[in-house]
């Protein structure tokens, strides 16, 4: 289970790099299409510890859940804050590397 959690967290992480250097801006609708089931409260969780840890921040908007259980309340939309930025190009390096 810890292992799954943290694939889940890095996925994410990587899914948050990728959509703030292509798009710019994006929400957890974004993240939710292309992340695998992450269990009920989890994605927020994750965005919150982003957010928290300085890698990305809210944009003043907010657009419709487009989740089922949430019936379309509003959730913030986000961009990689600086710090986030500078770890979205570290990430794309290291992968490039890899590669």
């Amino acid at each position: 289970m810890g292992y799954a959690r943290y694939a889940i967290n890095r996925n994410g992480e990587q899914a948050v790099y990728a959509f703030g250097r292509e798009r710019g801006e994006f929400s957890a609708n974004d993240l939710r299409e292309v992340l695998p089931e992450t269990g009920r409260g989890f994605l927020g969780a994750a965005i919150g510890a982003l957010r928290c840890s300085g890698v990305i921040e809210h944009t003043g908007r907010m657009v419709p859940s487009t989740s089922g259980p949430t019936k379309g309340h509003g959730i913030h939309v986000w961009r990689l804050s600086a710090r986030g930025r500078r770890l979205a190009g570290r990430s794309a390096a290291a992968t490039l590397e890899a590669a």
